[in-house]
């Protein structure tokens, strides 16, 4: 099997510092074939995006995607979207995009976009709007459907994601068409014990855990400690297994081992 090897497609350096990752084709066919069935990508949808094709949610999310799985692709420059964010939701509403992605900061710019630039877009078409690369933050959820609600985007449309670039790109997603999950727990149980405890949303020190779905078909996930998994609620080490986990990292033995 003959490796792709990108040493663009990098970690993203939130926890250490960013390291390239090797990919072969089985990794990225396995996981681009395991998230456009998950959505159920069929010849009526239309791509839009204006991730760079440096990142990995951009180069195989929308870019690799499209190519597999014969799917129109409208592409805009990053720079187009950090100087107009409005561009980005225009795109949607002039080509009838139904699937976009973006991390959660690019729901939080357009919730400044002045009404001027919203008014006559259609966002009725968007299906699946994938929020990941970066936590997700249930309170710019809420906003985003309720100011553009208006113009027809809907809150079931908001589709909450995990990955990794050591598996590729994708390792979870929630089911298409339903409402985002969350759920309310204790923050200084969960700060001071590592577990998860469920508090009504009116809970005087609740925080909100937005959901992230569940594995893709052929991804395991357990959170271990220790080597041990441990019970559901628990923080831990994320372990998965899969076609799609990498190679290793480009030319570092030592981290991949």
């Amino acid at each position: 099997e003959v490796p792709l090897t990108w040493r663009s497609c990098s970690t993203s350096g939130s926890t250490g510092h960013p390291k390239g990752v090797a990919l072969s084709h089985r990794n990225i066919l396995s996981n681009l074939i395991a998230t456009g069935s998950a959505i159920g990508i069929g010849p009526d949808d239309v791509g839009v995006s204006w991730l760079p094709f440096h990142h990995d949610m951009g180069l195989i999310g929308t870019l690799l995607s499209a190519l597999y799985w014969g799917a129109p692709l409208v592409s805009l420059s990053p720079l187009e979207f950090a100087k107009r964010p409005g561009s980005w939701l225009r795109a949607i509403s002039d080509h009838r995009g139904t699937l976009s992605p973006a991390p959660n900061f690019a729901f939080r710019r357009c919730l400044a976009i002045p009404d001027d630039e919203v008014r006559g877009l259609d966002l009725s078409s968007w299906r699946v709007a994938f929020n990941g690369a970066e936590p997700v933050d249930a309170e710019t959820l809420r906003r985003f459907s309720a100011r553009f609600a208006t113009i027809g985007f809907r809150s079931r449309a908001l589709y909450p994601v995990y990955g990794l670039a050591e598996h590729t790109l994708a390792i979870s997603f929630p089911p298409p068409g339903a409402e985002p999950r969350v759920d309310r727990v204790d923050r200084t149980t969960l700060a001071e014990t590592s577990v998860a405890v469920s508090v009504h949303a009116d809970h005087a020190d609740a925080v909100s855990i937005v959901c992230v779905g569940r594995p893709l078909d052929g991804v395991s996930v357990e959170i271990r400690a220790c080597g041990a998994q441990l019970p559901a609620g628990h923080v831990g080490e994320i372990v998965v297994k899969s076609p799609s986990v990498m190679m290793g990292y480009f030319q570092n033995a030592a981290a991949t081992s």
